[in-house]
């Protein structure tokens, strides 16, 4: 049988083939050109490491002899049809006549002559997918011009295993890829995972904005409720003066409006006693009038004015006071 094996450095090919060495055939006498180290010699004492002219003339070995060529296609390399087919090479067509078996190891069948691989029998493809710690091992009837094609598409046809590299193996023979390649994602698997990422992150920042704007716009960061309070309008902010608790106080047109009176009641200021936040009115009586008072008094609006202040300290109207006088008390200059 003529079995080729093909596949890219550091993929476990030849690897695998000092494995079969090993392990199925102790009982032939093998000639290889893999460079076996001493252990591997000790270990294979079957097996006779020789050079690439004496497995080029094949047949001047004895009937019987297993060939193991590696790097095969610096053996038998691709050849023009004008050029003399070797003597090698046309001779695998009695291979089985003198019991002879081989395993052609080479990285791509486009490499290897084409009378060659139409004697192979068996193809062998390892795959190691960017550098895993495993390679998938194809095997397929008859040679496969395209193994790395084929492999990927739906159309399989063939066996498939992924080997795992026996350490038993590497200390009996000399390999330059040994140990030299190393997993990495190509960039643009990089790419597409990264894009995910940034994508799931977006995601989950835009959900988390839409649900601190929208749904616990109204709750602090523990979860409390907050109290709405109303934007102070330009009128409130830059006309109206403020008491002494910084509460708001009407401007003499605002209670104007409110207390539909004429120019000669005017805001005089506000105050503090015991029955809460007092405003004070000056009319054209001649009296301080509290707005308590103005309840009592024909011709004025005061559920109006008493909508447009407002207080933090509650209600500014206490039922109750007594005297217009005290109005003069403690009262302090809201507006000049």
């Amino acid at each position: 049988m003529i079995i080729l094996a093909t596949g890219l450095p550091g993929n476990y090919k030849t690897l695998t083939i000092v494995k079969l060495i090993r392990d199925e055939l102790k009982n032939r006498k093998v000639y290889t050109n893999i460079p076996l180290t001493d252990r591997g010699k000790s270990e294979m004492p079957w097996v006779e490491v020789v050079d690439n002219d004496t497995l080029a003339n094949w047949p001047d070995l004895p009937d019987g002899s297993y060939v193991v060529i590696d790097e095969c296609q610096k053996i038998w390399p691709t050849r023009a049809s004008s050029k003399s087919v070797p003597f090698g090479v046309s001779s695998l067509a009695e291979h089985r006549h003198r019991g002879f078996d081989f395993v052609l190891i080479t990285q791509d069948t486009g490499l290897l002559d084409a009378w060659v691989r139409k004697f192979v029998q068996r193809h062998y493809h390892f795959d190691r997918p960017f550098g895993a710690p495993f390679a998938f091992h194809y095997i397929y009837e008859g040679c496969l011009e395209k193994p790395a094609d084929q492999t990927k598409a739906k159309s399989f046809v063939g066996e498939s295993k992924k080997i795992f590299p026996s350490k038993s193996i590497y200390p009996l023979y000399e390999s330059a890829t040994i140990h030299t390649v190393k997993f990495q994602l190509p960039f643009k698997v990089k790419l597409a995972i990264g894009s995910v990422f940034l994508a799931l992150g977006l995601t989950w920042y835009g959900g988390s904005n839409f649900y601190h704007r929208f749904v616990l716009k109204d709750v602090d960061h523990k979860g409390r409720p907050v109290e709405k309070k109303d934007a102070p309008t330009a009128s409130a902010s830059n006309s109206q003066a403020k008491d002494v608790v910084g509460n708001p106080v009407l401007t003499a047109d605002d209670f104007r409006r409110a207390l539909k009176v004429s120019k000669d009641c005017v805001v005089s200021g506000s105050y503090h006693d015991s029955f809460g936040e007092r405003i004070m009115i000056a009319c054209s009586d001649g009296g301080f009038y509290n707005l308590a008072d103005l309840r009592w008094m024909g011709g004025y609006d005061y559920d109006a004015v008493r909508r447009q202040v407002k207080l933090h300290t509650g209600p500014i109207i206490q039922p109750g006071f007594i005297g217009r006088d005290a109005g003069k008390i403690g009262a302090t200059e809201a507006l000049k």
